[in-house]
């Protein structure tokens, strides 16, 4: 199941604000078509009036959470909110590209170092120093 965004008041209130109008134009056609019948008339002009309180109660949910939620992005917690996660975000990130330029220089140093001490090996100085060491 997934998340709403809004309450289940929100979404009532907005099925409540649509379902009001076409309620009220189908009333009104019925009581424009069938004027002459009193029965129908009155019967028309009070369910326009119950789709006017129905109007009344989605507006009052939607407004209601739709406020709140409004109100939410223009306050300083929410922006403090929004710049504590980012840069959360950017020391995370900043920590493990370090660790992963570290990993990659210590990689490059030690086979800078083995090749270094493979060269000095294979030179002439190396050489003359073991056979220093082997004559005394």
């Amino acid at each position: 199941m997934f998340k709403l965004k809004y309450s289940l008041k929100f979404y009532l209130g907005a099925i409540l604000f649509i379902f009001s109008f076409i309620l009220a134009k189908i009333t009104f056609t019925t009581f424009i078509l069938y004027y002459n019948q009193i029965w129908i008339r009155w019967l028309s002009i009070i369910t326009y009036a119950l789709t006017w309180v129905m109007l009344a109660v989605g507006v009052w949910w939607i407004g209601k959470e739709y406020a709140k939620a409004l109100n939410r992005y223009f306050t300083y917690k929410f922006y403090h909110e929004k710049v504590k996660s980012g840069t959360k975000q950017a020391i995370h990130r900043t920590k493990k590209r370090t660790k992963r330029a570290i990993h990659q220089t210590k990689k490059i140093h030690s086979r800078v170092k083995l090749g270094v001490k493979n060269r000095f090996q294979k030179s002439k100085l190396y050489k003359l120093k073991q056979s220093q060491t082997k004559k005394l």
